[in-house]
């Protein structure tokens, strides 16, 4: 049914800003500009039939937040018996927005109100170009919270057809579910029990090299 990650929408406070450190610092490049939103892609870096139309999508407002997540279906046939098995666990399914690239796009609500697309038709016709800063090479998963851990968990594996692949623990319990190890993964983390921070993992990081050198 899924075959891998698409793309993202996020609202951010400074539209343009986000453009320029998208462009300057993390080396992509914007495509297109529709209706207050900003496609940006990451060319064809690693295959030779084109990359994505776009991996992100930013559009501008009071906060910063998450608005949908897309995965591109293995196929139409795919994308319909996504459907029809999403039906049947009650989960309401509606047509997706416009939006430039893709085709074909489902759109329904997690169980802990995540909103998610998926699409069988998409743009890979974006070729490789020279870009400033890190160069980016692809979307590799993403981290969400979970109200509820174990019925997010259920939906992930039962219903879109991933599948447990590790359950990772720093401060508090996190799971990882994953259609393959190989592929881009979602981890799912319970609100309050996040993954340590950056700072904490430097300081502890700091501390080990410290041991070492003494040891």
């Amino acid at each position: 049914m899924i075959r891998s990650l698409a793309h993202v929408a996020l609202q951010v406070t400074d539209l343009e800003g986000s453009l320029r450190h998208a462009s300057e610092v993390l080396g992509m490049r914007v495509v297109e500009r529709v209706g207050g939103r900003a496609y940006l892609t990451l060319g064809s870096q690693h295959n030779t039939y084109g990359g994505a139309h776009h991996v992100i999508e930013y559009f501008e407002g009071p906060v910063t937040a998450l608005e949908h997540v897309a995965f591109r279906a293995a196929s139409a046939d795919g994308l319909e018996q996504l459907r029809h098995r999403l039906e049947k666990a009650g989960v309401a399914v509606r047509a997706g927005e416009p939006e430039p690239g893709l085709t074909g796009a489902i759109r329904f609500k997690s169980p802990c109100g995540h909103e998610f697309e998926v699409f069988a038709g998409y743009d890979y016709s974006q070729k490789a170009y020279t870009g400033t800063g890190v160069r980016l090479r692809r979307i590799q998963h993403i981290n969400l919270n979970a109200s509820d851990l174990d019925s997010m968990s259920e939906f992930m594996t039962a219903v879109l057809g991933f599948r447990i692949s590790d359950y990772a623990y720093a401060d508090g319990q996190r799971r990882v579910a994953s259609r393959d190890h190989a592929r881009p993964r979602w981890r799912l983390q319970a609100p309050r029990k996040r993954a340590l921070r950056a700072s904490e993992s430097a300081r502890r990081l700091r501390l080990a090299r410290r041991c070492v050198s003494c040891g």
